[in-house]
């Protein structure tokens, strides 16, 4: 089951306004990191690309107590040095959970 790009949001909102309104806690959502490193472009790469504008998207509703932190950024810079490398293929399942950290 892939969850389309809008229940995500709506269910990644959901989780943020009730730890924004019912905590006095800051909140600091993980943009998804790539897929595998050798086809950045892929379509599943694509997805991750789509979930991460909805996560910089519900953080700025809140942008007062909800940052971004640039997980998939800082992979992409990473990997994008390190081409030649032969990473180990990842798991296309990890992609749908959210990270999230309260403080």
């Amino acid at each position: 089951f892939l969850p389309t790009l809008d229940s995500y949001e709506q269910n990644l909102y959901g989780i943020v306004t009730r730890l924004v309104k019912e905590t006095s806690a800051n909140v600091g959502i993980f943009t998804l990191p790539p897929l595998g490193e050798r086809r950045l472009d892929s379509n599943i790469n694509k997805r991750v690309c789509g979930v991460n504008e909805r996560i910089e998207k519900v953080a700025a509703k809140y942008k007062e107590r909800c940052t971004v932190l640039p997980l998939h950024c800082e992979l992409v810079t990473q990997i994008e040095k390190s081409r030649g490398d032969r990473p180990a293929p990842v798991d296309a399942r990890f992609y749908q959970l959210p990270l999230i950290y309260v403080a």
